[in-house]
């Protein structure tokens, strides 16, 4: 998992973008697009993970929720990134 997925470093990546001169939005679309992009992965993965328990009849623990809030913050930051 990318320490981009952590609020806290997205934060100060944010502020650190800004105080080396970047424009706010810029700033704002530059950690949106690599937060969108590893969160996406992030979710891939799970489902991979879902997919081939369900396939093997382990019926593990899947995390539906956190797939569903992902797809959800997924959606939100499209509208950022484009």
């Amino acid at each position: 998992m990318g320490k981009i997925l952590d609020a806290e470093f997205r934060n100060g990546l944010y502020k650190s973008l800004v105080e080396a001169g970047y424009d706010k939005n810029e700033a704002k679309i530059i950690v949106g697009k690599k937060y969108y992009g590893e969160l996406k992965a992030d979710l891939i993965e799970k489902v991979k993970v879902m997919a081939d328990s369900i396939e093997k009849d382990v019926f593990e623990e899947l995390p539906i929720e956190t797939i569903t809030e992902g797809l959800s913050e997924l959606k939100k930051l499209k509208t950022i990134v484009g």
